[in-house]
C-alpha cells in the first residue's frame, strides 16, 4: 500500500499540507469504496516524524548534542515504522507522513558527518511517493517568524535554512519517486497541487496493480511499487511536468 511522505524545509507548510491531504484523502477513499467495494485502499493514516514527543522536545534542548540527536532520531524512526507505518500499510491503508528520511539528511548533516547520517537512513523503508515542498528561503523565514513559536536549533537562522534547502534539492534530484512542488503560494493552492500529484499516483497504483499484481504477488511488493513509481514519473513527463510541479500547472 502507498507510503506517502510530505517533506521539505521548515516554513514550506509541510504540516498544514500533510494534515489537509490526509483529511481530503479519507473522503476520497470513502467515496471510491462506495462506488467499488473492491477499491484496494481501506483508509488513511496520518502520522509525523519525529514520532515520539520527547524527541520533538529535544530539538529545542541545547544540552542534547548533534550526535545524540542523530542516534535518537534513528531509533525513533525504527519505532515509528514498527508501531505506526507498517501496521497501517498491512491493513491496506494509505499512510501520509509529515517528514521522513530527507529531513534527517537535510538537517543532521549540518552538524554530523554525511556518511554517518546516510548509514542511518539507507536501510529503512523507502516511501512510495515523496512530495517535496519548496519555496524561497526568505519566504520560509517570514513564515517561521510569523508562527511565533519557540525556536528550535535550526529554524531561526537563514544561513542554515539555505544549506538545508540545497540538501533537499540534491535529494530530490536523485529520487525518481520524488515530486517537487512550489509551496510559495497560498496553502489552498499548494494543497490542490499536492492533491493532484497524489491522486495521479493512486490512479497509477490501482491501474498497475490490476495489471501486474497477478504476476508479482503481494500488492505491497517492492516490484509493484517500483513499477508504479516509474509509471507515475512517465505520466508526469507526458504532462510536461517532469519531476517538478509549479503553481498553475495542474
Amino acid at each position: 500500500m502507498p507510503f506517502i511522505v510530505i517533506d521539505g524545509p521548515d516554513g514550506t507548510g509541510k504540516t498544514t499540507v500533510a494534515e489537509a491531504l490526509a483529511s481530503r484523502l479519507r473522503g476520497y477513499v470513502a467515496e471510491q469504496r462506495e462506488i467499488d467495494s473492491s477499491y484496494p485502499f481501506t483508509g488513511v493514516t496520518s502520522t509525523r516524524e519525529p514520532h515520539t514527543k520527547r524527541v520533538r522536545e529535544w530539538l529545542s534542548d541545547s544540552s542534547v548534542s548533534a550526535r545524540e540527536l542523530l542516534i535518537v532520531f534513528a531509533h525513533d524512526r525504527d519505532l515509528h515504522l514498527r508501531e505506526v507505518v507498517e501496521p497501517a500499510l498491512a491493513r491496506g491503508e494509505i499512510v501520509v507522513c509529515d517528514r521522513y528520511t530527507y529531513s534527517t539528511v537535510a538537517y543532521q548533516t549540518l552538524h554530523n558527518p554525511p556518511e554517518l547520517v546516510e548509514a542511518l537512513v539507507s536501510h529503512v523503508r523507502k516511501p512510495d511517493l515523496t512530495v517535496m515542498l519548496t519555496c524561497p528561503v526568505e519566504v520560509a523565514m517570514a513564515r517561521i517568524v510569523a508562527r511565533g513559536l519557540p525556536p528550535d536549533r535550526y529554524d531561526q537562522r537563514a544561513d542554515l535554512q539555505a544549506r538545508v534547502s540545497e540538501t533537499y534539492a540534491a535529494c530530490a534530484a536523485k529520487d525518481p519517486a520524488c515530486v517537487v512542488v512550489d509551496a510559495s503560494g497560498t496553502p489552498e493552492d499548494v494543497l490542490e497541487t499536492v492533491l493532484f500529484v497524489v491522486r495521479q499516483y493512486l490512479l497509477t497504483y490501482t491501474e498497475v496493480m490490476v495489471t501486474l499484481a497477478p504476476f508479482v504477488g503481494e500488492r505491497n511488493s517492492p516490484e509493484l511499487r517500483e513499477h508504479v513509481t516509474k509509471s507515475l514519473y512517465d505520466r508526469m513527463r507526458r504532462r510536461r511536468i517532469g519531476g517538478r510541479l509549479e503553481k498553475g500547472q495542474t
